[in-house]
């Protein structure tokens, strides 16, 4: 007997959702640590050449905010030991500078049209402002789909920040 889909997922973290208006650019994770997909990235310049980074609590600015991390097909690195393939120092990341991406989102019952923000305590992609000084905002960047059971929702970046 067959089955029937009754709920449908937005995508998996990091794809761009929409390519009508997507603008992507490459830059080169110079950061310490791994960049996953969906996961916003902020610019560093403080080495020579500069390029991107995952956000750092306590350091990274809304300033800094490039954009986030996506997944092209035909570029994303391979994974070994799972589902997610990820960055790492050296690599050369695609970040979607205005568009739709899939994003995973902590907030439950994200609804279209809330700013995104980035939680501080643990880097989380978030819809609610919180306590001050517990978040920082992702600029220009807004929920675009309700979240799916599995996390995930459609946010756009509407303005671009990095030519």
């Amino acid at each position: 007997m067959g089955k029937v889909l009754s709920r449908f997922i937005n995508g998996w973290p990091g794809a761009v959702s929409r390519v009508k208006d997507d603008v992507i650019v490459s830059m080169k994770n110079v950061g310490a640590a791994a960049i996953h997909p969906g996961d916003p990235v902020f610019l560093k310049n403080t080495v020579t050449p500069g390029g991107v980074q995952g956000f750092i609590s306590g350091t990274t600015t809304e300033n800094e905010f490039v954009g986030f991390a996506v997944r092209v097909p035909d570029k994303t690195p391979d994974s070994s030991a799972g589902n997610t393939a990820e960055w790492q120092t050296g690599d050369t990341v695609d970040v979607l500078v205005r568009g739709s991406v899939v994003i995973t989102c902590a907030t439950s019952n994200a609804k279209i049209g809330q700013q995104v923000y980035i939680r501080k305590s643990d880097s989380a992609l978030v819809t609610a402002a919180g306590t001050e000084g517990s978040t920082i905002p992702v600029p220009d960047t807004f929920i675009r789909t309700p979240r799916d059971s599995a996390g995930s929702c459609e946010a756009v970046l509407t303005k671009r920040h990095i030519q």
